[in-house]
């Protein structure tokens, strides 16, 4: 307030070298008319330099006068920018406006920027929409940085954008915001309804631990992706998980009505600071119950989500890993093979199984398949038996391999030989 009666002070004291002594009324009037005046003159000069110069003079400009010019200009200018696939500049314009409290990027322009990003899948743009849109940078400028979810949510991004993102961000090696992406994926859509994207995001989270080279991590993802996978199961869920699905809605809607927490998560810390020391000076209880989303509990078994069984090729940079590692380690014995695998998930057999084709140990290969025999018949879905039958072809050193590879997948099979293990008898 002190600076503010200061700086209009000064305004009087100029405005009367110029004007005898105006009243109140007038002085509001004649300091509307100048502050008018001079946003006139730049958005003038503006329309010259745009008639007459190129756009990096342009660009200099608004970068200059960012603060001075109307913003329709700069979002026309934003707008020609991505149009020229200049994402970088329109970053940075929008950047500047943005430091401006009373200044949103239009929807409109969202709209622009997302397909543009996507199509071109421009990183340093899936950042920006990434720290703006999923994740926005405000909610961290908070003191109670503890609250559960972020709010600073101005629309609801589809889940194919998202996916969109997660590969541009998979492809540069950056695990944190692909995590933050599947984080907003839960927060906002449905696993069952939106299956396809769930399990694509899932495969680029794994996918951009292995880009960066976390080989834990990646495995822990790799884990989290097995058990939403249905893999060797037998009987599908489509038609049960919507009912748990509806079920746990209802139990999560009497949870919030009677602002309780779930039994597995009650914080002993404050999850808002101010909320906390505002209920201490009122002496009342803090409205605050813990909201889960797409939770499909089941008390007697595993429920996989994503109908259609990991693929070999949906996770090459992971496979790539899984290869480098039992190379550098030298994991070729069978009882350490067996460990990895049973530490992790059985689906991991089918990258284990490939790595060790890579690395000329078939029969160790084939000694892993044969240690999920309690599999039965489904075991035969196993894309492992296609990997080794492909490794050993057109190989006679291995005819005797193929041999035993063949017997193992009919006797599981009572005898018989579907597609695509056929066509390589």
């Amino acid at each position: 307030m002190i600076y503010t009666r200061g700086r209009i002070r000064s305004s009087l004291r100029h405005l009367s070298q110029r004007f005898s002594k105006p009243n109140g009324a007038t002085f509001c009037r004649l300091l509307a008319t100048e502050t008018s005046n001079h946003a006139t003159s730049i958005d003038t000069k503006l329309e010259c330099i745009l008639k007459t110069e190129p756009s990096s003079k342009v660009f200099q400009f608004l970068v200059k006068n960012h603060a001075r010019v109307d913003p329709r200009f700069s979002l026309t200018f934003t707008y020609n920018l991505l149009q020229q696939n200049n994402i970088q500049a329109a970053i940075s314009l929008q950047h500047l406006l943005l430091t401006n409290d009373s200044y949103q990027i239009p929807n409109e322009l969202w709209s622009v920027f997302l397909d543009k990003v996507c199509f071109e899948s421009n990183y340093y743009g899936a950042m920006f929409v990434f720290h703006e849109l999923i994740d926005n940078h405000l909610f961290y400028d908070e003191v109670s940085f503890a609250v559960q979810d972020n709010d600073e949510i101005p629309f609801i991004i589809s889940p194919t954008i998202l996916v969109h993102l997660g590969k541009i961000f998979t492809n540069n090696g950056d695990p944190k915001r692909m995590e933050g992406v599947l984080r907003y994926f839960r927060r906002f859509h449905s696993f069952v309804q939106d299956q396809v994207s769930y399990q694509s995001l899932l495969v680029l989270n794994v996918e951009a631990n292995a880009e960066s080279g976390d080989l834990n991590q990646a495995l822990i993802e790799f884990r989290n992706l097995a058990y939403a996978s249905r893999g060797l199961t037998r009987k599908s869920l489509l038609e049960i998980l919507p009912r748990r699905a509806d079920k746990f809605s209802r139990w999560r809607s009497a949870n919030i009505k009677s602002n309780q927490y779930r039994l597995d998560f009650v914080p002993d810390y404050p999850l808002d600071i101010h909320q906390q020391l505002l209920s201490q000076i009122c002496e009342s209880g803090i409205y605050n119950p813990v909201i889960q989303y797409n939770v499909y509990p089941s008390s007697s078994q595993i429920n996989p989500i994503i109908q259609e069984p990991i693929a070999l090729a949906d996770l090459p940079r992971f496979q790539t890993l899984i290869t480098e590692y039992i190379e550098k380690e030298g994991i070729y014995d069978y009882h350490k093979l067996i460990q990895l695998m049973n530490s992790n998930h059985h689906s991991l057999h089918i990258f284990i199984i490939a790595a060790l084709c890579d690395l000329e140990k078939h029969e160790s290969a084939f000694a892993v398949l044969e240690s999920l025999n309690f599999y039965g018949q489904r075991l035969c879905k196993s894309p492992g038996f296609i990997t080794l039958l492909e490794s050993t072809q057109n190989k006679p050193e291995f005819n005797t391999l193929r041999s035993d590879i063949l017997k193992y997948y009919r006797r599981l099979n009572k005898g018989h030989v579907n597609y695509p293990v056929a066509g390589y008898i």
